[in-house]
């Protein structure tokens, strides 16, 4: 038997399972920033390589060996673990059958269970195999939050013009591939697809700015300006310290 312990935000602050008891502890934003375990660490220091959801493929250890590898369906299902050849994966080191066996965070970088099988995100939680969050999608605040929520949308989460969003257990408008789901609330697109959108918009503001055929074209740069901070906020893990120096020399002789 497993017992978990919540905060008043509703964040699991500690788990007991048999003998072994683990706290998390949170920082004032809210973000998971450590873990306390009675159970003592195995294995040293390990490094996770991720996809664009943020999903755990694979495990290396400090020489950047390949313990575990983890290859996902649509869902977050782990593929070895509902049938551990598929593909001939065997024939591939670093593939287990086992669900004890790697780390605990795998799809889009959530927590997974092993005694349950399910992913913590946070508000509540999700289901690989149904592809689906195991409670619906309700507002638990307080009085005065009601208030301000449901005075800008009543019905909170749900958009009205999106019916996906009117299902309270669909995640990521059961479009996983595109959209995931920070904290078990609403889905927002992956970082690789904010990533691209926002390259396109840069492209956008580089060719009005080159292509408008205007005297002043302040605004242009400014806006092409934007659209770098909107790409460096989006794919922080590619942005350099800051902008191109070909985009600050041009907005500084624009503006000059």
């Amino acid at each position: 038997m497993t017992l978990y312990s919540y905060d008043g935000e509703g964040r699991r602050v500690k788990k007991v399972q048999g003998s072994a008891t683990t706290v998390f502890v949170y920082n004032v934003l809210g973000q998971l920033v450590a873990e306390y375990s009675t159970q003592e660490p195995s294995g040293g220091t390990r490094y996770f390589m991720a996809d664009p959801l943020g999903s755990t493929r694979a495990v290396t250890d400090p020489l950047g060996n390949i313990e575990t590898r983890h290859d996902y369906l649509p869902f977050g299902e782990e593929i070895s673990l509902v049938n551990v050849n598929y593909g001939n994966r065997l024939a591939v080191p670093g593939y287990t059958s086992s669900l004890l066996d790697g780390p605990r965070h795998k799809f889009s970088a959530k927590e997974r269970d092993s005694e349950s099988n399910l992913d913590y995100f946070g508000a509540r939680y999700f289901s690989g195999a149904q592809g689906r969050f195991t409670s619906p999608d309700e507002f638990n605040g307080g009085p005065f939050e009601f208030t301000a929520r449901a005075g800008v949308n009543p019905t909170f989460y749900a958009d009205l013009t999106n019916p996906q969003s009117l299902n309270k257990y669909q995640y990521g408008s059961n479009n996983p591939l595109r959209y995931i789901d920070l904290d078990g609330h609403e889905p927002e697109e992956s970082f690789l697809d904010q990533a691209v959108r926002s390259v396109g918009v840069l492209f956008d503001s580089f060719v009005s700015l080159f292509g408008s055929g205007q005297e002043d074209t302040t605004p242009n740069a400014e806006a092409l300006m934007e659209s770098w901070g909107a790409f460096s906020n989006s794919a922080p893990q590619l942005r350099p310290d800051g902008p191109p120096r070909c985009l600050q020399a041009l907005l500084l002789n624009v503006e000059t």
